[in-house]
């Protein structure tokens, strides 16, 4: 597994600096041929001169007056192919910005699905926990899960559920749980997710009747939790977890495994980018990276030490900071405590991978 360094992707670069220049009009210039016949002078006397004085023939000519307008034409004309420029720009903008708002519109109403269309039993429940509840239900003849969220939701809030869930509904990869619709017209509203009956991998760890897996199998399995959030942190926008433990990685019936439960982070967050009252109190403190817990940063760092902690747990196949309660917990990390590793039976490049993901200071 490539190690996933707690640091902080450049969100771009600039481009070069070649800039457009409006150059001048060449070096040759255009003379004024002198004197002779013919030439127009302020000083009389040569054959066929127009003057109004005596004498000699004209040394230098005056520019031709059509020179000048002609010159003043072409300025002309590129100052107005500038500004049609400008005008094809801001047409293209406007028509961008329309095609989006009918693009979200439509993907808004393509994610809502109805009450009626959506069949499950209150007793056949999968999952549990402190804000929803995972049931197996059905879906246009499709198995999934359904997850009811615990309290209702106000109308703004529903508004922002239907557009997080058109957004996360966008994700295609396949190390991560697909998002198959939302119901925000249910007394509770639901979400309709890729069912997989492997379970989750806290319960594959610390399940002591299933058979547990070997290092290979095991490292199969970091492997697509990284290829999972690396995907969702290269995402346009960027898809944070900050709830990433073991207990959201799913497995399939071949224990490959899956992310789940990455929509409710969005949502946990207020659309300012400060976190949401709801957000204070939710998430799991033993798998929260310290700045996290103290300060609520946010960032993709967050998700690299919970990482961490994931591949430990499938390491040691125990529970991290085992007899400790949430305070003290929260206390041990922030003072820069992590659970032990073994003293043997760990290869050198693994302990490096799993020191240099939960860091103190990354």
């Amino acid at each position: 597994v490539a190690s996933p360094e707690r640091k902080s992707a450049p969100a771009g670069e600039t481009a070069g600096s070649g800039g457009h220049g409006t150059g001048g009009g060449g070096s040759g210039g255009h003379g004024t041929g002198g004197g002779g016949s013919g030439g127009h002078g302020t000083g009389g006397g040569g054959s066929g001169g127009h003057g109004t004085g005596g004498g000699g023939l004209e040394s230098k000519k005056q520019d031709p007056p059509n020179k000048i307008s002609l010159t003043l034409s072409k300025r002309d004309l590129l100052h107005q192919m500038v500004n049609q420029t400008k005008q094809h720009r801001q047409q293209i903008r406007s028509l961008e910005n329309e095609l989006e708002r009918l693009r979200s519109g439509d993907m808004l109403n393509k994610c809502e699905v109805g009450v009626s269309e959506v069949e499950w039993r209150p007793g056949d429940v999968v999952g549990e926990g402190s804000f929803s509840t995972v049931y197996r239900g059905s879906y246009c003849g499709t198995e999934v899960a359904v997850k009811e969220l615990k309290f209702k939701l106000s109308q703004d809030d529903k508004n922002y559920f239907r557009s997080e869930a058109a957004l996360l509904q966008q994700l295609h990869h396949p190390r991560v749980v697909l998002l198959m619709g939302v119901c925000t017209g249910a007394a509770r509203p639901f979400m309709l997710l890729e069912y997989l009956s492997g379970g989750t991998l806290y319960n594959l760890i610390h399940n002591t009747t299933r058979e547990r897996l070997d290092h290979a199998a095991y490292f199969v399995v970091a492997k697509d939790v990284a290829q999972g959030m690396n995907y969702l942190h290269r995402h346009e926008p960027q898809v944070l977890h900050l709830d990433l433990k073991s207990m959201n990685v799913l497995l399939d019936s071949y224990y490959r495994a899956k992310i789940a439960d990455f929509g409710f982070s969005i949502l946990r967050r207020s659309r300012t980018g400060s976190p949401a009252q709801r957000g204070s109190i939710r998430g799991t403190p033993a798998w929260m990276a310290p700045e996290l817990l103290t300060k609520g940063d946010v960032s993709a760092k967050c998700d690299v030490y919970s990482y961490a902690i994931i591949l430990w747990e499938m390491l040691t196949a125990s529970h991290p900071f085992k007899g400790l309660d949430i305070f003290q917990i929260m206390e041990t990390i922030e003072a820069g405590g992590r659970p032990p590793l073994p003293s043997s039976g760990v290869s050198r490049e693994l302990k490096e991978l799993i020191t240099s993901c939960w860091a103190q200071n990354p």
